[in-house]
């Protein structure tokens, strides 16, 4: 008892008392655990399964700032560095969006909906106020197409290719790209600093219709440290056929018309055409 109270050593150390102290009923290891995540947190250590102790921590915490601190700490580790979590993680998550706003608890939890193969009425509805508050924020990242399993997806994220590119906040990031369906032996690229759009995460969007050939290299700069890091081709060879969107019917109409299926792109054809007349009808200006 004494030693979870005043015990001071390494995170391993402390860790191992934490997990003996438990072995104990009149043990209170309530600030031998806030010490361990503390520690955890400021020199970022791994501990494994940090999450039990946690948990156990969550339960009778009266520092917000440290459950903040470390569910902080989580999430992003989670939407930037791709870290491993455990789904009680995200229970916990939930739970806390319930009291309080939080952007990057937000989107961990958008991503972890977005791995799963089936949603729950209250999860759909979690991401559908959550996407439309990201879409509002223009802080939309590629993972968001993957709830067009779940439910209509706005257009102005079904209808884009994204390139994603991860770099520290810090650098200047730049995609040099070139559109061409062309065969020039020299293609003429133009160059756009990538935005970052959530904590390192920079984003470019591009509309690809149907046999468009995207080329690019990005360049990251930090410093006096300037590279390419990344470089693509990109040609649309297919499109999806289901979504009726615009966009979609576009790109029937391109496909249809390189297999030379007029019935088909005729059919296309007309079902644009009165889609757009029903919206212009129905939006008209007052």
């Amino acid at each position: 008892k004494y030693l979870a109270d005043r015990y001071a050593t390494s995170t391993k150390k402390m860790y191992s008392l934490w997990k003996t102290c438990l072995v104990y009923d009149n043990i209170n290891t309530a600030l031998l655990e806030e010490n361990i995540i503390a520690q955890m947190l400021f020199a970022e250590s791994y501990v494994p399964n940090s999450l039990k102790l946690f948990k156990s921590f969550y339960k009778h915490s009266t520092s917000k700032k440290v459950v903040k601190s470390y569910l902080m700490y989580n999430s992003y580790k989670y939407v930037v560095k791709d870290r491993v979590l455990h789904d009680d993680f995200f229970t916990i998550l939930y739970e806390e969006l319930k009291t309080s706003g939080n952007d990057l608890y937000a989107m961990a939890l958008l991503k972890y909906y977005s791995t799963k193969e089936y949603l729950s009425d209250k999860e759909k509805t979690f991401v559908g106020k959550s996407l439309e508050y990201f879409v509002k924020q223009d802080k939309i990242l590629p993972f968001f197409k993957q709830f067009s399993k779940f439910m209509t997806l706005p257009e102005c994220i079904v209808d884009k290719y994204y390139v994603e590119y991860i770099a520290d906040p810090e650098s200047k990031v730049t995609i040099h790209y070139c559109l061409d369906d062309s065969e020039e032996f020299d293609m003429k690229f133009t160059s756009e600093t990538m935005r970052d759009v959530f904590y390192g995460i920079r984003v470019k969007e591009f509309i690809l219709f149907y046999e468009d050939n995207l080329q690019y290299y990005i360049v990251e700069a930090n410093n006096d440290d300037i590279g390419v890091t990344e470089s693509k081709n990109i040609l649309v060879d297919q499109c999806d056929t289901e979504e009726e969107s615009r966009y979609n019917k576009i790109n029937l109409m391109l496909m249809t018309r390189d297999m030379s299926d007029e019935r088909t792109l005729i059919d296309a054809m007309k079902s644009l055409v009165v889609a757009d007349y029903l919206a212009e009808e129905m939006f008209k200006l007052l």
